[in-house]
């Protein structure tokens, strides 16, 4: 199983697309790794597979280096539904 991380506490969220997502953060995410979102805007309850294609130091930040990088997304193309995972069938 993939690693979790959180929005807002691991990483800082730049910018979405279909394709996948823009990350910053203190967290070392090598290219290659699959990892696991979680607190995303769309879908706060549920976590979203992506693969890290790109991740570099950009600076050495107070708390350590600071990364920025990109990951696409693994669980099929596009944006996510906006229902939670647990909602009951409608």
């Amino acid at each position: 199983m993939p690693a979790g991380y959180y929005i807002g506490r691991h990483l800082v969220l730049l910018a979405v697309d279909d394709e996948g997502v823009d990350l910053e953060g203190t967290c070392r995410l090598p290219p290659g790794r699959d990892i696991v979102l979680y607190g995303l805007p769309f879908a706060p309850a549920i976590g979203r597979r992506v693969h890290v294609i790109r991740w570099q130091m950009i600076r050495d930040g107070s708390r350590g280096p600071v990364y920025r990088g990109r990951g696409e997304w693994q669980d099929g193309g596009g944006r996510p539904p906006l229902a939670c995972a647990h909602a009951p069938p409608g």
